[in-house]
């Protein structure tokens, strides 16, 4: 049944960019997943009659937040033991599949831990078993869709796919032959042939396609992209062959880009130009494109990336975390180019709190001298922020009414309390810039997406977050000690590689 309900606050942040106002004692009128209509408290009660009225006068209202790079871990590498590190050793902890969790519900908890900061829509890049093990990988899928349905979330799902340099990315056979034998066999390492690669490329179009064919725009909060890993681990024929699926579908894609200066060396080595510069050439770019992280760009790249209309999503914890530097987002967003921002599963504290990773690329920024104050001062202010969270996270995702309050918009709403916020201020600092400064997951005091409210009072509707912590404590076992040590040896042969690439 759609109720009908009214959401009010002390104040409402109504629109997005520079149209965004402070409506005091706002309110919204919802006809199921609909916004209807958007104005004072007391105007809105009196036009419209409503099942459920929820709200104070101690409540900022705003739209839900857009996660606009995830990769749905619940429990975070550092959780389970995999220590921070440069992406390229990091990840080699991930492939040698030291830990085991389930998939359901470590996507599950993403989910909550990402609800209760306020975020309402996530982008799932999804990994798991390899497609070729077709039967694992349905399930895995499967398993993390049902997470989504359960949750109530708004989810962009982002099945990823690559299909060369798995272990690093340039002469990877050679590479993997001279490792000793009892590394080799422990850690299962092996260069797969032209008939694995095919029958992974095969299963995963496949898959995909009936995917598609069963969740897309199911409930009108599912929408399915494209998830090619990256320039490095992809080939070009399968590139353009996503590009080519994404146009017959009309859906997007989302690949990482540039996150490391190994990653950009690699254009440099095989393409003679950076990997963004080599997608041009393969006509890969345009706006249904977002790409994730996009530190080590160039000025050629951000003129690139503003030309066709691409999304740069920032990740600025992980970012920092992995040891690859910081995104040049205020050159970015100086030349136009539409900037999201993303949490990774590798946020600053590993909680999924989108306002605390705001705040931090708010910090991470400000380069010291006056120019650059100046520069930042124009183009990373307090509602460019807010709309990299919001209305610039929904262009990376598909979804066509999500990000603002306004009529026509789909209800996803939170109620922030305004404890420890000084609204005192308010004539002398503007609301996004109060709400940017102090606020915290911890003042999400209520989250509604598609019109169903999911958490009220910080206690979720139909969910058990306690349950599902449980579940996933009891099924983390301890790191095997042989494969352990196996793994730090493989790191030396590791970084000796990286090394010789630039002579460091």
């Amino acid at each position: 049944m759609d109720f009908k309900k009214i959401v009010f606050g002390k104040m409402l942040l109504h629109g997005s960019g520079e149209e965004r106002m402070v409506i005091r004692d706002g309110a919204v009128y919802i006809e199921g997943d609909q916004i209807i209509d958007v104005g004072k408290h007391d105007e809105i009660s009196k036009n419209h009659s409503c099942d459920v009225e929820i709200g104070s006068s101690n409540h900022v209202l705003m739209p839900g937040f857009v996660n606009s790079h995830n990769h749905g871990r619940g429990f975070g590498p550092l959780r389970v033991g995999i220590r921070d590190a440069a992406l390229e050793i990091w990840i080699a902890y991930h492939l040698a599949e030291v830990f085991f969790l389930s998939i359901y519900h470590n996507a599950l908890l993403s989910c909550m831990k990402l609800i209760e900061s306020g975020v309402t829509t996530t982008n799932h890049h999804f990994y798991a078993h390899n497609p070729e093990e077709r039967a694992l990988y349905e399930k895995d899928l499967e398993d993390v869709m049902r997470a989504y349905l359960d949750s109530g979330m708004r989810v962009s799902f982002v099945p990823a796919i690559q299909d060369q340099n798995r272990r690093v990315y340039l002469e990877e056979r050679k590479f993997v032959e001279k490792l000793p034998e009892d590394i080799q066999r422990n850690l299962s390492i092996e260069v797969p042939g032209e008939e694995d690669i095919s029958k992974r490329i095969k299963s995963y179009f496949n898959t995909f396609d009936e995917t598609f064919e069963k969740y897309q725009d199911f409930e009108g909060r599912i929408r399915l992209s494209y998830g090619p890993t990256g320039v490095h681990w992809c080939s070009d024929e399968l590139l353009e062959r996503v590009k080519r699926e994404a146009e017959r579908k009309d859906v997007g894609i989302h690949i990482h880009l540039q996150e490391t200066k190994y990653q950009r060396e690699y254009g440099f080595k095989v393409f003679g130009k950076t990997p963004l510069q080599h997608l041009e050439d393969i006509d890969f770019l345009g706006s249904e494109v977002s790409f994730a992280h996009c530190v080590w760009v160039t000025e050629e790249d951000i003129e690139l990336l503003s030309e066709r209309r691409a999304v740069a999503v920032h990740n600025p914890s992980s970012n920092l975390r992995l040891f690859s530097g910081i995104a040049p987002i205020v050159q970015m967003i100086k030349k136009g180019v539409r900037v999201a921002i993303g949490v990774d599963s590798t946020g600053i504290n590993d909680d999924e709190d989108i306002l605390q990773e705001i705040r931090l690329c708010s910090a991470i920024h400000r380069k010291p001298g006056i120019k650059e104050y100046q520069e930042y001062s124009r183009h990373l202010t307090p509602a460019i922020l807010l709309d990299m969270a919001t209305i610039k996270g929904a262009a990376s995702t598909g979804f066509k009414k999500i990000g603002a309050i306004k009529i026509g918009s789909k209800a996803d709403l939170i109620l922030l309390n305004t404890r420890n916020l000084p609204l005192y201020l308010i004539s002398m600092l503007s609301l996004e810039e109060i709400i940017l400064n102090w606020a915290k997951g911890v003042n999400v005091d209520t989250v509604m997406i598609n019109g169903e409210i999911i958490m009220k009072d910080r206690r979720f509707t139909k969910l058990d977050k306690n349950e599902t912590l449980n579940i996933l404590e009891k099924s983390i076992k301890e790191f095997d000690p042989k494969k352990n040590k196996t793994l730090d040896k493989y790191r030396t042969h590791l970084i000796k590689y990286y090394q010789n690439w630039n002579g460091e």
